[in-house]
């Protein structure tokens, strides 16, 4: 172990060279977090499950808290001075080992959730919660010396912070895995705390398995607001919001030194997207155990039109971030129960036909798509009548498929019905009037008559910014088309402003791998080649 050193420099006293070799620092084990540290804390007065790592242990404080106390009377393994780590203090395989999994999170969270996201963690991956060993940095750090820099005025020096960068960029390496746990869902207060900013950094410039965890009432919560329309807009509004920039930090210094390497690295808005990238994969995931766990609790899923309504909501989500596959399952799940318990000529069915019918679209199958989107208007017929807002929407859906397979004039005729209607209804100025204007440009754009297009973009465009603003799929839809119709015409400039605003959106809140985010740089690309 090498002779102790008889001065610490640094807030981070955690022995990197132990008996595991390779640099591997010690974790605790989740079965210990479970069973030891909850048990510790619920038995200490004035704390219990909803306390969080700012009520356990405060270091500007000279009186222990419950995880000082624990190596209060051990010696240090660095500097060999009393007052070790939690992590020191432990022994046996069941509670300590070598690290294999970083947890990125902030003080502010409750211990409770804490813990019990990391056994769920366990429990969902397969993996032992006796061999799970977690490095985090209020039990792994020596909260003693923490405590003693702070009283020396050192805790903000730029050799503190130096020390600090390398020691977490080591730990990030040798664990080889880091989850980062946000919550709430919709808000994470993770993505306001520079600190956890900076892991994240790390973690994405080490090129580690980086993945996000939550606590199992975030995720029914999510679950449960996606199904409802403005659960979606909020889930949009979180993936168009995130900006590291405005993270904060309890010592301003530590804000601006890590703002600047990220600036110099891979600069903010790669940040930014990679944060989205990883929130919608949680959320895709998400979804789909949510279904399960749901479908699990019912006894006749197969009837149950909430379930039926659950699968359809939810549908539409993973539609929007191009999950068809799933998309696919859960809207022929919601068409067999609404076939089955309100029979074909039901508006919910009739609604699971025309989701159904939308993603049979994407998926480039179109003439499944077209007799799935004929039900839906033949249903809407009876039910409803010629002119009416639903029968509008199944106009405008088919003109879409019928774009698809190059049948314009087909699709011209159905457009200009869905947008007769919708114009009788809801007036110039309404979203859903928006989409027809928008339908009219795209058909119009494939015949060649560009001008035309664009003054059907432009109105769409003009209520969508009203409704929605810029940061907005449907907003960057119209700059895309817009874009498109300049390109054509060989306006380069004016394409390469509009296709410029569409894929800034794109990439925040679908990401680079979204095939509309693909057109977009492709456009941009040929945009750029012929200017």
């Amino acid at each position: 172990m090498g002779k102790p050193r008889k001065k610490l420099n640094s807030r981070f006293a955690v022995n990197v060279n132990d008996e595991y070799g390779c640099g591997i620092p010690k974790g605790v084990s989740v079965h210990h977090l479970k069973h030891v540290l909850l048990e510790e804390v619920n038995k200490t007065p004035g704390l219990g499950k909803t306390s969080t790592i700012y009520n356990l242990e405060d270091w500007t404080s000279p009186d222990c808290g419950i995880i000082r106390q624990k190596g209060e009377d051990k010696s240090d393994p660095i500097d060999g001075r009393m007052g070790a780590s939690y992590v020191d203090s432990l022994s046996g395989k069941d509670n300590v080992g070598p690290a294999n999994l970083m947890l990125s999170y902030t003080w502010g969270y409750e211990i409770a959730d804490i813990v019990t996201t990391l056994d769920e963690f366990c429990r969902s991956n397969k993996r032992d919660p006796k061999a799970t060993y977690v490095w985090m940095c209020f039990l792994c750090i020596n909260q003693h010396r923490v405590f003693e820099l702070n009283q020396k005025g050192e805790i903000s020096d730029d050799s503190t912070f130096a020390q600090f960068k390398k020691t977490f960029e080591d730990r990030v390496i040798n664990v080889g895995e880091v989850i980062c746990m946000m919550s709430p869902w919709h808000d994470p207060t993770y993505l306001s705390r520079v600190w956890c900013i900076f892991e994240l950094y790390t973690a994405h410039k080490e090129k580690c398995k980086v993945s996000i965890v939550m606590p199992n009432r975030e995720k029914e919560k999510m679950a449960k607001a996606l199904a409802e329309q403005d659960g979606i807009e909020t889930l949009f509004h979180t993936l168009s919001s995130t900006d590291i920039e405005q993270a904060q930090a309890s010592v301003e210094m530590d804000k601006v030194r890590i703002l600047e390497m990220v600036r110099n690295g891979p600069g903010y808005e790669k940040l930014n997207n990679f944060v989205n990238e990883m929130l919608r994969r949680w959320v895709k995931e998400g979804i789909m155990e949510q279904v399960a766990v749901k479908e699990t609790a019912l006894t006749d899923a197969s009837t149950d039109t909430d379930f039926a309504l659950f699968c359809g909501q939810l549908g539409i989500v993973m539609e929007r971030f191009n999950d068809l596959e799933n998309a696919l399952i859960l809207n022929k799940r919601t068409l067999s129960i609404f076939r089955k318990v309100k029979g074909e000529d039901a508006d919910d069915t009739a609604s699971a036909h025309h989701n159904l019918g939308r993603t049979y679209q994407k998926m480039e199958r179109n003439e499944e798509a077209l007799e799935e989107l004929r039900k839906v208007l033949e249903i809407d017929k009876k039910m409803y009548g010629d002119n009416h807002p639903e029968t509008a929407s199944s106009y405008t859906t088919i003109s879409e498929v019928l774009l698809r397979l190059k049948r314009y004039d087909e699709a011209m005729i159905e457009a200009k019905n869905g947008l007769e209607i919708r114009l009788h209804h809801y007036g110039k100025n309404h979203q859903f009037t928006a989409m027809s204007y928008g339908q009219m440009g795209l058909i119009l754009h494939q015949k060649g008559d560009y001008d035309a297009a664009l003054a059907e973009h432009q109105k769409s465009l003009d209520i969508n910014l009203e409704a929605h603003g810029e940061q907005h799929p449907q907003t960057a839809t119209v700059y895309h088309n817009i874009g498109g119709a300049h390109y054509e015409k060989g306006d380069y400039a004016n394409a390469l402003a509009s296709l410029e605003k569409a894929l800034a959106v794109r990439k925040n809140i679908v990401g680079e791998d979204h095939a509309h985010t693909k057109d977009t740089i492709w456009y941009i690309s040929n945009t750029k080649e012929k200017m």
